[in-house]
Order: structure tokens, then sequence, then C-alpha cells
């Protein structure tokens, strides 16, 4: 662990969330119960990540207002009135919100951002957004390189920048839960949404609209299919493909498809059959498939043009049988291991344990077990050292990793079975002694 600076994220009554302090690992894992909190957490995480892409809108909105306008603002006042939009956008009216509400997010120990609320007449329950003295100093130094100057700066320059003064080289990516109901509208989806104003869209949960905008962004890259598209990268860049990795990638996808996707003549469809010919349109497929297409799609596009990612994906299991359950916890793992970062949110049992079985198998073989390459995948290998499980419950959230075994307890996969298993004896019990009373 000592090549990853690890990020540390703290939340204080936000939600179902009392009080939760956590390092943010390159493989995440966050399971518990429905509404106790995961998806609050991915949120927080999400939206302190942020912060370098809307840094870099801001910097690009400030230099066009300062050119063209007679507006002027420093640029740490135009990013922090964004992150309090974007909170709001993610997490909703502070009005319902506990007045110790406080967050707070380190990129690094001299870099960090705090979220609060302050309490007066002249601003009840107001989102107070603190940045550290040195990330002050970075927005500062931003405004001088690429504000403050009437040279043309490239946009990519400024990213890479930003990036670098962070030592966070990841795009952000959320992929959230109820994925199905926005493919089913698939059809309609570009139309609703092109005919809503700003206000409007700024009522969607901003995760969600940041979905829907990816999504929409994607479909025309998939107007080929995989194999067409691997073919294509590796003809047009000079840069170091594995297409090993791609192709494995392209193998998984079609097994958990059961087909493959093609956006085509303006509509989402799904090919059926090995000649390519017959196919369903996207929102007549089943709920499983609706439910995991854009999961495939978005990580293989950005494993295809080798994007450093960090992908928050919630209940990538959704409607899915369990040995597709299985097959996408190894898609997933495919793509972290690929130099990019994930966090999960999961209730499944299937997931966790295809993800106990990829942390021993990269236990076994680093012990020198031979054999364990034709058991599972090398591609798919998942080092513990990187990896932390949190199980989040009654307000907070504690690691469920077992040092000893690099793998997530058992108890935590499948808890509920012990539950059930005990009911079952208690009803052959009673069966058993109906069945010595009739005698």
């Amino acid at each position: 662990m000592n090549d990853v600076q690890l990020q540390h994220i703290k939340i204080e009554k936000l939600g179902p969330v009392d009080y939760c302090e956590m390092d943010v690992y390159p493989m995440m894992v966050l399971t518990g119960a429905q509404g106790t909190g995961k998806s609050t957490i991915a949120k927080a995480i999400y939206f302190f990540k942020m912060f370098k892409s809307i840094a870099l809108q801001q910097i690009q909105k400030e230099r066009f207002s300062r050119a063209f306008t007679e507006e002027k603002n420093t640029l740490q006042y135009r990013i922090m009135k964004e992150l309090r939009s974007v909170f709001l956008q993610e997490f909703g009216s502070t009005w319902g919100m506990s007045r110790e509400l406080s967050l707070s997010y380190e990129f690094g120990k001299e870099y960090w951002i705090s979220v609060g609320l302050i309490h007066d007449k002249d601003n009840p329950n107001y989102i107070w957004i603190e940045f550290s003295k040195m990330l002050t100093e970075l927005m500062k130094k931003w405004e001088k390189e690429f504000v403050d100057t009437e040279a043309l700066v490239d946009a990519e320059e400024m990213r890479l920048t930003i990036a670098s003064d962070l030592n966070d080289k990841f795009e952000i990516v959320y992929i959230p839960a109820g994925r199905s109901m926005m493919t089913l509208l698939s059809n309609h989806i570009n139309y609703i949404y092109s005919t809503m104003d700003d206000v409007q869209k700024r009522m969607i949960d901003y995760c969600t609209k940041n979905y829907l905008e990816m999504t929409m962004k994607l479909k025309p890259a998939f107007a080929k299919s995989r194999k067409e598209m691997i073919d294509d990268v590796f003809q047009t860049t000079t840069e170091k493909m594995n297409g090993s990795v791609l192709n494995y990638a392209r193998r998984l996808m079609e097994n958990i498809l059961k087909g493959e996707y093609l956006y085509s003549d303006g509509e989402e469809r799904l090919l059926i059959d090995t000649h390519k010919k017959n196919y369903v349109k996207i929102n007549f497929a089943s709920s499983g498939q609706q439910e995991s297409v854009w999961i495939l799609n978005i990580l293989f596009y950005y494993l295809l043009y080798g994007k450093n990612t960090c992908v928050i994906i919630e209940e990538p299991e959704s409607h899915l049988f369990p040995d597709a359950q299985k097959l996408i916890s190894e898609f997933i793992v495919l793509f972290y291991n690929q130099g990019n970062q994930v966090l999960l949110t999961t209730h499944s049992p299937y997931v966790l344990g295809s993800l106990n079985n990829m942390l021993y198998a990269d236990k076994m073989n680093k012990k020198g077990v031979a054999g364990v390459e034709k058991v599972i995948d090398s591609k798919v290998w998942l080092d513990a050292e990187r990896t932390e499980a949190y199980f989040v419950a009654d307000g907070g959230a504690e690691s469920c990793k077992d040092i000893e075994m690099c793998a997530i307890k058992n108890e935590v996969i499948d808890g509920v079975s012990g539950v059930i298993n005990d009911e079952f004896d208690k009803l052959l019990e009673l069966y058993y002694a109906g069945k010595d009373a009739e005698c």
C-alpha cells in the first residue's frame, strides 16, 4: 500500500448515518441492510471527489466571465457556490437535516474540505463550506495560472494540473441504483431530458442526472460491436493496449447479457443470436439485462480508452441470476485491476462470496500455491491489501474484513442463512413433536 495515498472521509448526522469515519481504499465494498446509509456514504464520497471536476468547470467559466463580461469573482467563491448547489442536488433540502450535520474529506493531510450548517436568523440552515489553508492556496495558484492570463490554456492541461496537485488522477463516475427504469424509458429519455429547463434538471438527483447525461453521450460509441470497437482502438492508438483483457471483458459482457448491446438507427438493441441478426429493443429486454447493460458499457468504454477512473456502483447485482452476479463481480474486478478504483454497494451474498474467492486466489498465489490460475483467471485476482469492506449498520460503519484470512467475514456475507436454518430446525421439531403425539 506504500504506493497509494488513502483519502479519508468523516460523516456526522447525515441521513441514516449518525457517525462514520473511514479510509477510502482503491477497492471498497459497502454492505448492510437497506436504509442503513450505504448510498449516503457513497454519495458523500462522490460529492467530495467531484471537487476536481467542479474546479475545472469553474476555472473555464471564470475565464469566460473575465474575457466577455464585467462579472468577476474569485475562483474559490465560484467553487464554493457550485459545491453548495451540488450538495443540495445530492442530499435535498437542509431544512430536514440535523443541526449537527458535519462532513469532511481529506485528499491528503494538508488538503481537506469540510461541510456543515450555520444557524442564525439571517441564514438558517445555511450550508457552510470550509477549505484547508493549503487547498485555498492551491485554488489561488490555479486562478493565477489559468484565469489571470490571456494565454490560451488547454482544458486537458488544466485537468492534469489539478489532478497532479491533489495527487488524484481518477475521473469520478457514479452509477446509481434503479437503472432499469431509465433503460426502460430509453427511446423517450433523450426527448424528455431535452425538453427540461435548467431548473427542472437541477431537481433531478445529481448522481442520476450525471448518469443520464453520460449514457446519452456514450450511446453513439456503441454503434459497432465490441470486437469492432477493440479493433478500431488498436488501429488508431499508439498506446500499448492489453488485448487479452479487452477480449476477456467482451466475453464476460456477452455471457452476462446473453447477447450484445448495439446502438443502431437511434435505438438501443440487444442482439440475441450468434449471427447478430435477431434483436430486442433494450426496453423490452429483461430487468436484469436493463439493470446491468450500462454498468458493463460504461466500464468497457473507460477500459477500452485507458481512462483512469474511480467508479461508484450501487447494487450491481440487481435483478441478476446468481451466476450472472458472479460474472459481473469478475467484470468489475477486471476493470479495477487495470489501474482503476471501485466502490460497490451490495446486499448480495453472491457478490461478496465471489469477491472472497478472488481475494483468496490472490492470497494463495502469493503463498506459492500452484494451479490457482486454473480455477480463477489471474486477471480477476484481488489484492487484499488494497481492498476494504465495511458493514453499515446502526448509524455507523465498521470494517468487516478478516485481516488474517484476507477476506470479507463469512457472517456478513450470509448471516441470514443462520436465521433461516434455525427457523427450519424449529419447524422440523414441531413436525416431529406432532408425529410423536399421533403415535
